[in-house]
């Protein structure tokens, strides 16, 4: 498991321009470490700090250091709408990924932030979550999905849709 300062023994890797971590367990403060990674261009987050109160998804605006940070995945998370506030700020980000992260759509709406989004993939929470938890992605997110006017490719999974039209 990489942890804060697994992560800072890294940031002499100033080549790097992919990153992929599946659990990986930074605080908030931790994702400053990446702003050292100034070559990247590709992120990907599976189940990062899950279920770790550390980690509320703040820390992710750090990202928006890296000029060359076209894409991220973030997915599986329980981090919710604070995470996908901080993501809004990435505006330099052309393709983004979540499913299986706890946001709600008010969350959602931080997407609009960006405007270089040309290829969007958004899906549902984990059922597991519970009955009680709020959806992430239905109709109203299909309102929000069609203001990002830049979208050339766009993949929608695992959503709860009613029949009525819109």
């Amino acid at each position: 498991t990489i942890t804060d300062d697994m992560l800072a023994l890294l940031t002499g890797l100033t080549e790097l321009e992919r990153f992929s971590s599946d659990g990986i367990q930074l605080t908030d403060a931790g994702y400053k470490h990446f702003t050292a990674f100034q070559k990247l261009k590709s992120i990907s987050f599976f189940h990062p700090a899950f279920r770790s109160e550390s980690f509320t998804g703040t820390g992710l605006a750090h990202l928006k250091a890296l000029p060359k940070l076209e894409r991220l995945t973030f997915a599986g998370s329980t981090a919710g709408d604070a995470a996908m506030e901080a993501i809004g700020q990435l505006t330099q980000l052309k393709e983004f990924r979540t499913w299986h992260t706890a946001q709600t759509q008010a969350g959602n709406t931080h997407l609009l932030k960006l405007k270089n989004l040309t290829g969007l993939r958004v899906g549902q929470r984990l059922p597991s979550w519970g009955k009680d938890s709020p959806i992430s992605f239905d109709e109203s997110t299909l309102e929000t999905l069609a203001q990002l006017k830049n979208l050339e490719a766009l993949e929608l999974t695992e959503a709860r849709l009613s029949a009525k039209i819109i």
